[in-house]
């Protein structure tokens, strides 16, 4: 069979469902059905009915230094009577949250009521005054709540954090605000002496403030979840210098002559700072101590010394060749 053979097919079956279907005593039939629901929608818009309804409950007001221990309900379910017309639109409309407001309801008793009447009231002002509650599935608001001590903490990164390459921190990471107020049990408030920020993931490449969530804490209410952070950033170079080296921790009579006498190290820098490091500002050394079980007759060479604000520190060569040599005749003479 073609596809077009198909689909005439096809057309033939759907003209005989139709003419089956719709035939003069089908029509009537239906007509008649029209008449007798258009009878009892009037008949329920103007006969008085119940309704149940559910309200979602939103408490507000609740002071930060305040544990609510036991689950205070977020629902209630309420049953309303009034003409059908008045209800029907509630079938298709969302009701109004309803806001409670516990600012004033905490008299560190450690037992938190709330008077029901003022619920149903403010519930029942979302209807027309001809409205009547008819019952309600909540008889008391009450609950069980600890008062918690407060505390000024402050705020840090909890790694170090690091640009794309090859950009680098032009200067420190700044938070605002660094300190945060935290409110919680006195046993858990005492063990807390710093708050810690989500890790830093994205790997930026200009100077970017972006909003971060303090790493949650059980127990503990947070004045806020989340702080600004300003990281700045600039693109570096690479430099490097000549830095001589010396050794520590020697005995009195002895010299340290290391082939070669100097290291070349080398860094990257942000531009803003690369005229502000000089050689002084490095110390590289061969500690004595290093040598003292050395089997070899090569010592290993340490940054005794280095500036903030530097990245990827190197030394060649990482290992000297080195003969000591012990000065007696100069300590007799003294």
């Amino acid at each position: 069979m073609s596809e077009h053979t198909f689909f005439q097919r096809v057309q033939e079956i759907l003209k005989k469902v139709a003419t089956s279907l719709f035939t003069r005593d089908a029509a009537t039939f239906l007509f008649f059905v029209l008449i007798a629901f258009l009878f009892w929608v009037m008949h329920s818009s103007s006969s008085n009915r119940n309704m149940k309804m559910k309200v979602n409950i939103e408490y507000v007001g609740i002071p930060q230094n305040v544990q609510i221990v036991d689950s205070l309900p977020i629902t209630t379910t309420i049953v309303v009577r009034d003409k059908g017309s008045v209800l029907w639109h509630y079938y298709f409309e969302r009701f109004p949250t309803i806001k409670v407001d516990l600012s004033k309801k905490f008299n560190n008793s450690g037992v938190l009521e709330y008077d029901m009447n003022e619920l149903i009231a403010r519930i029942m002002t979302q209807f027309p005054a001809t409205t009547q509650l008819y019952d309600s599935d909540i008889s008391q608001l009450k609950a069980q709540y600890n008062l918690l001590e407060s505390k000024e903490v402050p705020i840090a990164l909890q790694e170090s954090y690091a640009p794309a390459m090859p950009y680098v921190l032009k200067d420190e990471i700044k938070i605002v605000p660094n300190t945060m107020l935290i409110h919680a049990p006195h046993e858990l408030i005492a063990q807390i002496d710093t708050l810690y920020l989500e890790p830093i993931t994205e790997k930026l490449n200009k100077s970017t403030s972006i909003s971060q969530q303090l790493i949650p804490l059980d127990g503990v209410q947070f004045e806020q979840n989340s702080v600004d952070v300003e990281v700045p950033i600039e693109i570096s170079t690479e430099k490097k210098m000549e830095i001589p080296i010396v050794g520590v921790g020697l005995p009195q009579q002895m010299t340290l002559r290391t082939f070669p006498s100097e290291a070349t190290i080398s860094f990257n820098v942000g531009l803003s700072k690369f005229h502000d490091i000089a050689e002084e500002d490095f110390q590289v050394v061969v500690y004595y101590d290093s040598l003292e079980h050395n089997a070899s007759q090569k010592a290993k060479l340490y940054f005794n010394k280095k500036p903030k604000g530097i990245h990827q520190l190197r030394a060649v060569p990482q290992e000297v060749d080195y003969i000591s040599e012990f000065n007696f005749k100069n300590s007799t003479a003294e």
